[in-house]
């Protein structure tokens, strides 16, 4: 038997093409006994692809495909004469590769046609390189949803009518809902969001989200949700949604820690560490915003500045253990009697500042004077004393359409001077 002389065509076509010989006195044993188809010739794409020399042929099939894939392969080739001849579409899982490289996965087409000794024409239309871990892992379902359990986010899938048909166990664990317990969103909308007017602001952004990674065939960054747990509590999660086809698949995290430590941050950022008051930064930042609200609505806005009376001897007599206590229970008892919308804060060592939004100069003086009495009029313990002091306050109070913050700080500093000139422990209004 010797080599077929392949026709001219077979090097134009791109596509790798292999010449077999199906005839039972072509055909060679193999290492397992069984006679199998030899290959004749091949293109240069399938020389390339097989990486074999033109003196390779013939050579049988088992030189090229897997001992599996010729066992599979023989039973299609049937020689001339048995009135079985057809074309047949045949997928390979696996085929010769040199040493150290990964299998190659092909789709071939056979096609009969008689060619001196040629009886098959094996045309290959497809080639990619894989893994056979990474293979077996596509093609098993098994695989697949053990994958999705193990990642460390939630994965939730949907069908077109809106049915849970899968939940990985990190969404199990993060709601704490077994498999079962939730069949679908309706069922999701009265467990996770169990105040009605959230619930119908959920609901309309998941719907939402659902239109338009439909119309824009992307994902959708959700805004952050409260969700309900099962054992009562509630996390933030952040959702991602995209649309597949009729499935709708969610992913999303946990970020109640992530959140927490975020607003643990802002508050540093925006808090007296000492007295859990506005710092400086942030109460001015207030007022700034008050004053405009105030040129809006017409109704005026009032400052207090505050200053401990003879707060250096409190350190230097008691020490700044001492100092520091004072200051937390001046603090204690003035937001005690503040209202809700007034804000307070430390701008400075022993001085503090307080905003009076929609307060006239009269409301904010009888605030004022309660706040001076509430400091004086029980002494502070302290551990082996207790100390008397008292507060120096300094009111103004802001002028129509008024929006110079600092003009505005500067009146009422120039009271509080006027109270200390006084004698302290007293309350002075802005100088006419």
């Amino acid at each position: 038997m010797g080599e077929a002389t392949p026709p001219a065509w077979l090097e134009w076509v791109k596509a790798p093409l292999l010449l077999l010989s199906a005839n039972s006195m072509d055909r060679q044993e193999s290492k397992t006994g069984a006679s199998e188809p030899v290959v004749l010739s091949a293109n240069m794409a399938a020389r390339q692809l097989f990486e074999i020399k033109d003196d390779f042929f013939p050579q049988p099939l088992s030189l090229l495909f897997t001992e599996r894939t010729c066992r599979q392969l023989a039973p299609l080739l049937i020689p001339h004469g048995s009135g079985a001849h057809q074309a047949f579409p045949f997928e390979i899982t696996s085929a010769y590769t040199p040493e150290g490289k990964p299998p190659i996965q092909i789709l071939v087409q056979g096609t009969p046609v008689d060619m001196g000794s040629a009886d098959w024409l094996l045309t290959i239309s497809r080639t990619w390189q894989t893994s056979t871990s990474l293979n077996n892992a596509m093609i098993s379902q098994q695989n697949i949803i053990e994958a999705l359990n193990f990642m460390p986010v939630a994965v939730e899938i949907y069908d077109r009518d809106l049915k849970e048909i899968f939940s990985n166990d990190h969404s199990d664990r993060m709601f704490g809902y077994g498999p079962g317990e939730v069949s679908g969103l309706d069922d999701w909308w009265e467990l996770g969001y169990p105040d009605p007017e959230y619930r119908q602001l959920a609901r309309k952004a998941w719907y939402d989200a659902m239109d338009t990674s439909r119309a824009t065939n992307h994902e959708i960054l959700m805004k952050d949700w409260v969700v309900a747990c099962k054992d009562g509590t509630s996390k933030i999660i952040q959702f991602r949604y995209r649309s597949i086809g009729d499935l709708h698949v969610f992913v999303f995290w946990d970020i109640s820690e992530q959140r927490r430590l975020e607003e643990n941050l802002r508050q540093l950022a925006n808090t007296d560490t000492l007295t859990g008051l506005f710092n400086r930064r942030s109460f001015f930042e207030r007022l700034a915003l008050s004053l405009e609200n105030a040129k809006t609505s017409g109704i005026p806005v009032s400052l207090m500045m505050l200053d401990l009376d003879h707060f250096k001897s409190v350190n230097d007599i008691h020490g700044h253990s001492a100092g520091d206590a004072t200051l937390r229970e001046v603090a204690r008892r003035c937001q005690k009697l503040l209202r809700d919308g007034d804000s307070m804060g430390r701008i400075g060592g022993e001085e503090f500042a307080i905003l009076l939004p929609s307060s006239d100069h009269k409301t904010a003086a009888g605030v004022a004077e309660r706040l001076r009495l509430s400091v004086s009029s029980l002494p502070i313990v302290l551990e082996g004393a207790n100390l008397n002091t008292s507060v120096s306050i300094g009111l103004s109070t802001s002028l129509p359409g008024e929006t110079d913050m600092f003009g505005f700080v500067k009146r009422a500093d120039q009271a509080l001077y006027a109270a200390k000139a006084a004698g302290r422990d007293c309350v002075r209004p802005e100088l006419a």
